[in-house]
This record gives structure tokens, sequence and C-alpha cells, in this order.
């Protein structure tokens, strides 16, 4: 009995040793991949401050395509909502995308705005949005020097009190300087900057908005009440040097897919080239294609400097 359990234990042992060939853990499996259907794809943002409306409308290529994407002088675009009915837009052949001119005043809160695209070659697209209210802001105070930088330098803090409103809301913070003096001509200089602002605030991140960088957030930690967001900039404030200068905030309340995608698109390029970050996949909201559509309304407040 004791001889024939070593023999069963060494006959496993020898199978056991049998099976570890080279391809013993190996199993090739094809699997087909789906090919890319070319779809349109749609970069278009509305502010309400901005009197123009551009839409680039593209294509889309797979990932081993070594093809540039097109753009599409042809495509028909509707925009269509209170205060924009009827109105058309033109091909600029110096940027690729379509224009059309809004009057002042077109955006109306809590109203939905639609935007159809077609073109002979793809599938009609559509997307929809709703325009946030115009955000509430109380207050813009300049401390020349009052805020630290994260490597602790004295710089100019610039703190935006508003009043959010209950439910789901999203922001963009901009800044820029009007300024103005007399020459040495008697002549008077006028002229405007941007203002970068930063913040150690963590519910704010950095995004470019409209082509500008901003702050942005959602309003998840203060929703419903009021809140100040404690900001600085390293731009040099003309503060009490130039008569008439002016600090111009902007604060825009943003759609829900806007600053899903405004946040996406940062993380993008920020993970772009990290072999150890995790892909981001960029928001996209365009039914049958690709893209966003997205809307901004925008309070602006101006101190005197």
């Amino acid at each position: 009995m004791r001889y024939s359990l070593f023999f069963a234990i060494g006959l496993l042992t020898a199978m056991s040793f049998s099976s570890c060939g080279e391809d013993a853990f190996t199993q090739i499996v094809d699997i087909e991949l789906p090919e890319h259907e070319p779809r349109l794809a749609v970069h278009a943002l509305a502010f309400s401050e901005s009197d123009a409306f551009g839409v680039l409308v593209s294509n889309s290529r797979s990932v081993l395509s070594k093809e540039e994407f097109s753009v599409f002088p042809d495509a028909e675009i509707q925009f269509s909502g209170p205060n924009v009915e009827g109105v058309t837009f033109s091909y600029a052949p110096d940027d690729g995308r379509h224009y059309t001119e809004l009057s002042q005043g077109w955006a109306a809160g809590d109203e939905v705005y639609t935007l159809d695209i077609q073109q002979t070659d793809y599938p009609s697209i559509r997307a929809q949005q709703r325009m946030p209210r115009a955000p509430i802001v109380l207050d813009v105070t300049v401390d020349e020097e009052g805020a630290l930088s994260e490597s602790g330098e004295r710089l100019d803090e610039i703190v935006i009190e508003i009043q959010d409103e209950p439910g789901e809301h999203y922001y963009a913070l901009q800044g820029e300087v009007d300024y103005q003096y007399v020459d040495e001509n008697n002549d008077t200089i006028a002229g405007y900057y941007s203002v970068w602002l930063e913040s150690n605030d963590p519910i704010l991140s950095y995004a470019e908005v409209d082509r500008r960088g901003a702050l942005i957030c959602s309003d998840g930690a203060f929703n419903g009440n009021t809140y100040r967001f404690a900001t600085y900039t390293w731009e040099d404030l003309p503060i009490g040097l130039m008569s008439g200068s002016k600090l111009r905030i902007r604060v825009t309340s943003l759609s829900r897919d806007a600053f899903l995608y405004y946040r996406s698109l940062d993380q993008y390029w920020g993970a772009d080239g990290n072999p150890f970050a995790e892909p981001v996949t960029v928001h996209s909201n365009i039914e049958n294609g690709y893209g966003i559509f997205g809307l901004g309304h925008t309070t602006i407040y101006e101190i005197d400097l």
C-alpha cells in the first residue's frame, strides 16, 4: 500500500512537469477588431456675452489612420432656440469654422438650444443644451500682496464672492485688466490684458475656456450657499497707478457638458506623453457623431484699481 501511494505521487509529479511545456499556459485567440466608422466631429461652444458663434465641422479618424481630418464648407448648420431662430452661418476658410452673428442679450437662462448639422457624406447629427442662468456675483475685492503662492511668494489676491442657487451648477472664473494712462506727449493710451488666475482652493482646477485660461469647479462643496473664491495672480495689477484702470472679472455658469468637456480636455493634455498616466477620454455629447456642443452664461463684474 505504501509503495502504491509513492507510485501515485510520482506519477502525478511526472504529469505536472510534462504539462509545463512551452505552450502549456498559452492560448492564442484571434480577435477581429471592428473597423472605425467615420462620423462628423463638431466643436461648438457659445457664450452669452459673445455676439459671434463659431462651429467647427470635421470628421473622425481611426487611431491607426494617417490621414488628416477634413473640414466641410458645405455643412448645413441650424441653431435654434429663444432669440436665435433664423440665424445663418457663413464659412470662414481662414480657420475652417462656420460663423453666425448673435444679437446682444440672446442667451435665455433655463431655455433649451438645439444644434443640427447635415453633410451629404455623413449621418446627420444633433445636440441639445439648456442655457444656465447668469451667475450671481456678490462682490470682488483686491488685496495688494494679500495672497501667498504655493512657493510662498506674496502676490495680489482677488476674492470673488458668488451666490450659488440650489441645484447642479458649474463655474469658470477669468479676469482681465483695462488700463488707461496719459503718456509724456499728453496722449491717452488705453488697452487691456488677461489676468491669469490661480488658487490654493482644492475645488478649483485649471482649464482653457473660450481660448483663455480659467479656473473651473462644480458647486458640490457649496450648493445653494454663498462662496468666496480666493484667487491670486502673477500679473502686475496697476493698483493706484493708472487713473481709470479697471479689473474685469468674468464668472461663467457652464452647462454640464461644457464643464465636463473642458475638464477632460485639460486632463487629456496633462496625461499626454506620460506612459504611466491613465488614458483620458475627452467628453462628447454629440448624438450620432463626436464632439461637443456646450453653453455658458457670463456675468461681468468690474472694480476700479
